[in-house]
C-alpha cells in the first residue's frame, strides 16, 4: 500500500535546505609568536648586536685613580642573526563554481588561508623550544606538575635577571591542560569570585607571576612535549610581510594568494626554560 511518508510516496515533495554558511575546519590560534620580541623588518638579514655582561671588582683605596692605575674592561661582542623564509598557501576558485554556489566561499577560504599561515609560523617558533640547552626542567616520562613549573620559573628569573620583572610566559600543550588545571595552588591563588576564576572560566590566566597559554602548536620531540617558559626577549621574530591574503583575477578564476615572509630564532637561550612533559 502506498503511503505518504519520508522515503516513500511524496518523496519529491519534501524540500532540502542548505545552510547559508560554510563550516570551516579549526586551526590553532597563533599564541606563541605574538609573545616574542618583534624586531623591525629584516629585509635580507636581521642583525641584533648582543652586549655581554661586565663584571665589576673592588680595588684598593691606594690605587691611583687618575687613570694610570686603573684597568679597563671590554667584552668580545657577538650578534644574533636570522634570514627570511617565505610561507605560502594558494587557492583558485573558478567563476562558474562561485556562480553556482549558494554561498560565496571566498571569505571562508581567506580566513582559512590566513589562519593556516599564522599557525605554521607559530609552530616554527615553538620548534625553537626543543633546542634550548641552558635551562631544562621536567621529564618526557611525566606530566607537568607544580614542582617542574616553579623550577622552570626560577631558572628563567635567574637567567633573565632584571628582565624577569617583565611578563613571564608559559606555553604548554593542550593535552597537559588537565595536569596544569589539577594543581590546586595555581587555581586557588587566582580565585577572585569572577568569570576569570579558573573554576568558572576553565583556564588559568595568571598565577605566581606566570601567564599561562595552552596551545596545540607545541611540538613533540624526544618522546614528549617541548613546553616552554620564557620572557619576550628570549626569542625574536621579524616580518618583511605579516600573514596576508591577496585576491587576484586570472581569466574566469579568482586566485587567493596567501603568504608571509619572516625570520625567527633564539636570541638569549638563558632567558627561557625548556619544560619537558609526557605526550599525553
Amino acid at each position: 500500500m502506498a503511503v505518504y511518508a519520508p522515503g516513500d510516496t511524496g518523496l519529491r515533495w519534501v524540500n532540502e535546505v542548505w545552510a547559508r554558511m560554510i563550516d570551516r575546519e579549526a586551526y590553532e590560534l597563533a599564541v606563541i609568536y605574538p609573545l616574542v620580541k618583534k624586531y623591525e623588518p629584516l629585509h635580507g638579514k636581521l642583525h641584533v648586536p648582543k652586549h655581554a655582561a661586565f663584571s665589576a671588582s673592588t680595588i684598593a683605596g691606594t690605587v691611583d685613580m687618575s687613570g694610570a692605575g686603573l684597568t679597563f674592561s671590554a667584552n668580545t661582542e657577538v650578534e644574533f642573526t636570522t634570514t627570511p623564509s617565505t610561507v605560502n598557501l594558494n587557492v583558485s576558485v573558478n567563476a562558474n563554481q562561485i556562480a553556482r554556489m549558494l554561498v560565496d566561499p571566498q571569505d571562508t577560504l581567506r580566513t582559512s588561508i590566513d589562519m593556516s599561515i599564522a599557525q605554521n609560523i607559530d609552530q616554527a617558533v615553538a620548534t625553537l623550544f626543543q633546542s634550548l640547552t641552558t635551562n631544562i626542567s621536567g621529564s618526557y616520562a611525566a606530566p607537568l606538575d607544580k614542582s617542574a613549573i616553579l623550577e622552570a620559573r626560577s631558572k628563567v628569573k635567574a637567567g633573565a635577571k632584571e628582565y624577569a620583572s617583565n611578563q613571564i610566559n608559559f606555553c604548554y600543550h593542550h593535552l597537559q591542560d588537565d595536569s596544569v588545571m589539577s594543581i590546586g595552588d595555581f587555581v586557588q591563588a587566582y580565585v577572585r569570585g569572577d568569570s576569570q576564576n579558573p573554576a568558572v572560566g576553565g583556564k588559568i590566566i595568571e598565577s605566581f607571576g606566570i601567564r599561562f597559554y595552552s596551545t596545540g602548536n607545541i611540538r613533540t620531540a624526544g618522546g614528549g612535549f617541548n613546553n616552554c617558559m620564557f620572557i619576550e626577549r628570549a626569542f625574536g621574530i621579524s616580518f618583511n610581510q605579516e600573514p596576508t591574503v591577496k585576491a587576484q583575477e586570472d581569466g574566469l578564476a579568482t586566485w587567493l594568494l596567501g603568504w608571509a615572509d619572516y625570520g625567527t630564532g633564539t636570541v638569549r637561550d638563558g632567558y627561557a626554560t625548556l619544560l619537558k612533559s609526557n605526550a599525553s
